[in-house]
C-alpha cells in the first residue's frame, strides 16, 4: 500500500508539471499578456498583436504601427492625448532635395532639411493654401508671408485683441491704434482710440492701464522705484534718472526681442529717426498725424510724488515713446503732436505715453 500510494503522488506531481509546462508554452506561442497592464491577445491578428482600450498601448504588428490612445493606429506612431518630454523632439531631417511630396496625408508635418558646412538649416511645414494645393513651406516664407494691411492678432492684459496695420509714406508698417486703443479712430480726438500710457521701457504689467470711459487710470501709483516692479502701480517717485528704474537701462524697448518690448512679437516701438522720418513725411500736426497713421491727442501721466500721476493735456496734445534716448541720457525721444504742429521732444522715462508698434 505504500507504495501504491508513493506512486500515485509521483504521478500526480508529474502530471501538474507537465500541464504547468503546457500552459507556459501556450501563453509564449499567444503572447498572453493578461497580467500586464498595456493589453490583451488580440484574437484578430497574429502572435504578439497586442488589443487595448482607446486608453492604452496597441502594437500592431501586421502594419507595424503603434497606437497611444487608439486600439487603430493610422501611422507608424499614432498617439491619441498630450505629448509631454524632458528633453525635446528630434524633427524630421532631410538632405537636399529629398522631402517627401507635401499632400494631405501628411499634412502639418515639420521637416528640418540640413545644409552644408557653413549654411544654415531650413524649417518646412507641409501647409495647404486657400486654392487647396499642398506645399512645403519654409519658416522664412511663412513669416513673410505677411503684408501691410493684414490684421494682427495677439494677447494684451489677458485678452485677445486685433488691430489693423497702415502702410506710412515713408513706407514702414504701423498698427493703425494705440496700444490698449478699443477702435482704430475717428478723428484726432476719439477718445475710444486713445489707448493706455507707459512709461518708458517698462512692461505691460498693468501699470499703463487706463479707463477711458471714464479717464481715469486703472491702477493707482507707489513712490516706490525698482528695476523689476511687482505690482500694477504707476511709479511716481521717479530716481536720480529720472525714471521708473534704479538702474539706468535704454535697452529695454530697443528690439522686438527686449524684454520689456509692450508690442506683440515681431514688433516693437518706432525709433526717433523713424518717426523724424515720419514728420518729414507729412505729419505737421494733429489733423496730419490722424489722417495718415490714425494718431490721437491721447495726453500723458505726469511722474512725481506732488502729481500724483495724475492725466493732463488730454484731447491737447498726443506723445509717443521712441526707444531712442534724446536728448541725453535721462531723457527718451517721442513724436510730440498738438492741434497746429508736430515735433520731436525728451521726456524723462518715467512719463506715461501711448504706444504705436511698427513692424519690425
Amino acid at each position: 500500500m505504500k507504495k501504491q500510494h508513493l506512486f500515485i503522488i509521483l504521478f500526480v506531481v508529474l502530471l501538474g508539471f507537465v500541464f504547468g509546462v503546457v500552459q507556459y508554452y501556450q501563453a509564449l506561442k499567444t503572447e498572453d499578456v493578461s497580467a500586464v497592464t498595456v493589453g490583451l491577445p488580440n484574437p484578430g491578428h497574429s502572435l504578439a498583436q497586442l488589443e487595448c482600450s482607446a486608453n492604452s498601448l496597441c502594437v500592431d504588428t501586421v502594419n507595424n504601427r503603434v497606437g497611444i490612445g487608439t486600439n487603430n493606429p493610422a501611422t507608424t506612431l499614432d498617439v491619441v492625448g498630450n505629448i509631454s518630454t524632458s528633453q525635446g523632439i528630434r524633427l524630421n531631417t532631410a538632405s537636399g532635395d529629398s522631402l517627401p511630396t507635401c499632400n494631405i496625408g501628411i499634412r502639418g508635418t515639420i521637416w528640418v532639411v540640413s545644409s552644408n558646412s557653413g549654411v544654415g538649416d531650413t524649417v518646412y511645414i507641409c501647409l495647404k493654401n486657400s486654392g487647396d494645393v499642398y506645399a512645403w513651406k519654409s519658416m522664412s516664407e511663412i513669416q513673410r508671408s505677411f503684408s501691410c494691411g493684414d490684421v494682427v492678432s495677439f494677447i494684451y492684459n489677458g485678452n485677445s485683441v486685433t488691430y489693423g496695420t497702415i502702410l506710412s509714406s515713408t513706407g514702414k508698417c504701423f498698427m493703425d491704434r494705440n496700444i490698449g486703443a478699443s477702435q482704430v479712430a475717428t478723428g484726432y480726438a476719439d477718445s475710444a482710440a486713445y489707448g493706455d500710457l507707459f512709461q518708458q521701457g517698462r512692461a505691460p504689467d498693468g501699470h499703463q492701464l487706463i479707463n477711458r470711459t471714464t479717464g481715469v487710470p486703472v491702477y493707482s501709483t507707489t513712490s516706490t522705484i525698482s528695476d523689476f516692479p511687482n505690482n500694477s502701480l504707476f511709479i511716481v517717485g521717479a530716481g536720480g534718472d529720472l525714471s521708473w528704474r534704479i538702474t539706468r537701462d535704454y535697452n529695454l524697448w530697443q528690439l522686438s526681442t527686449s524684454n520689456n518690448n509692450p508690442c506683440p512679437t515681431g514688433w516693437r516701438v518706432p525709433t526717433l529717426t523713424e518717426w523724424q522720418n515720419e514728420i518729414a513725411a507729412g505729419i505737421t500736426n494733429a489733423p496730419t498725424a490722424y489722417s495718415l497713421l490714425k494718431l490721437t491727442l491721447a495726453g500723458d501721466r505726469v511722474y512725481g510724488d506732488s502729481q500724483g500721476g495724475k492725466m493732463e493735456d488730454v484731447g491737447v496734445r498726443g506723445q509717443y515713446w521712441s526707444s531712442t534716448y534724446y536728448p541725453s541720457g535721462s531723457y527718451h525721444g517721442n513724436l510730440s503732436i498738438y492741434a497746429d504742429s508736430a515735433s520731436m521732444a525728451g521726456d524723462v522715462r518715467a512719463y506715461g505715453l501711448s504706444v504705436r508698434c511698427i513692424r519690425d
